[in-house]
């Protein structure tokens, strides 16, 4: 017997300062596991926040607000919820959605650690995209 798929998604999001575009950084968001994977522009490390309920609430309704408006290009991320992803205050933010990756949820491999090598090739791609 084949054993069925878990999947989710990973939203993922190119996050730039607001005033000057200038990019931060990637996450890589799983609201149904509650998992947020970042990697800052420069940084060679991958941080895994923790978010507050409030803020995955905030998530979540900005998950399903923009889903709802696809094709169409979904609205930026508000600063209130992109900053508690990130190390330190780069200043006003935003997070604009660039895809939504089917991933593989099933136990074994940590979610956390696949999510962690996917985002230095997507911040290298994202990085000359303005």
């Amino acid at each position: 017997m084949i054993p069925a798929l878990a999947t989710s998604r990973a939203l993922a999001l190119d996050i730039r300062r607001a005033d000057t575009a200038t990019l931060v950084g990637i996450a890589l968001v799983v609201p149904s596991e509650r998992l947020v994977s970042f990697l800052g522009a420069g940084a060679r490390e991958v941080t895994m926040p923790v978010l507050s309920a409030k803020t995955w609430r905030g998530i979540d309704a900005w998950a399903d607000e923009t889903d709802a408006r696809l094709p169409f290009r979904p609205a930026p991320m508000t600063s209130a919820l992109v900053e508690p992803m990130l190390d330190g205050k780069p200043g006003p933010v935003i997070a604009e959605r660039f895809a939504s990756i089917p991933i593989d949820s099933r136990p074994g491999e940590g979610l956390g650690l696949r999510l962690a090598r996917m985002l230095p090739g997507l911040l290298k791609r994202r990085a000359t995209t303005v």
